[in-house]
């Protein structure tokens, strides 16, 4: 009986972390969203099956996809004040937009599958500050947010991540975790390769030619 009863509220409150009866603490992750802030040609936002064109101010929350044109670009204001721009040709699913209840206060939960193109995040200074987990995903690889600034890229067969300030950590499906510490480092794999990834330094004009592809255009950071 207690067993059926704890399975029709589990079923009932898709966001509850924990749930303990005689006492013990209850924790729900309270959605939260992100706020579109800039929009410049054509992107979208597919949400239960509909396609719909996206416009600046709109919010996004976890089951949104974001999706943008060639010429494309998006900023996006996260919940914790940290921005992520998308870059043209994209497609970005929001996994997780949320701050579980009770288990460390304030703690923001972010977390994004990169489908195909590119994006930059950038940690605000407020952003690093605030207890967070942020995870981005791409076919082959996981990266881990440390309070950092960073473009990470799919594209066809290869993924590349570079670090600009901060630490992240990639974790390779097919072998070990690699952290990037040093601006410039980047990690790159080709997913069509049984060969490891490789860590490199970045040279400036590969770093200009990555912003080309995530930043809005006139953007001073390139």
């Amino acid at each position: 009986m207690v067993m059926a009863w704890m399975e029709r509220v589990r079923r009932g409150l898709p966001w509850a972390a924990w749930l303990l009866l005689g006492g013990i603490l209850v924790a729900v992750a309270a959605p939260l969203e992100a706020k579109v802030l800039k929009v410049e040609a054509s992107a979208w936002q597919e949400r239960d099956g509909k396609l719909a064109p996206l416009h600046q101010g709109e919010p996004l929350a976890a089951g949104s996809v974001l999706l943008t044109n060639a010429k494309g670009r998006v900023q996006l204001q996260l919940p914790d004040g940290s921005t992520l721009y998308v870059g043209g040709d994209s497609r970005l699913q929001v996994d997780e937009l949320a701050a579980p209840e009770g288990l460390a206060e304030g703690l923001v939960r972010q977390g994004f599958t990169l489908g195909k193109g590119a994006l930059r995040f950038v940690t605000g200074a407020l952003a690093k500050l605030k207890p967070r987990e942020v995870t981005i995903r791409l076919q082959t690889s996981t990266i881990g947010v440390r309070g950092t600034d960073f473009f990470a890229e799919q594209d066809g067969e290869e993924e590349n991540v570079c670090l600009f300030e901060g630490k992240v950590e990639v974790l390779d499906s097919r072998g070990p975790t690699y952290q990037l510490t040093e601006p410039r480092q980047f990690f790159h794999i080709e997913k069509a390769s049984d060969a490891q990834a490789t860590i490199s330094t970045a040279s400036k004009k590969q770093v200009a030619n990555w912003l080309r592809k995530a930043m809005p255009r006139g953007s001073d950071d390139y």
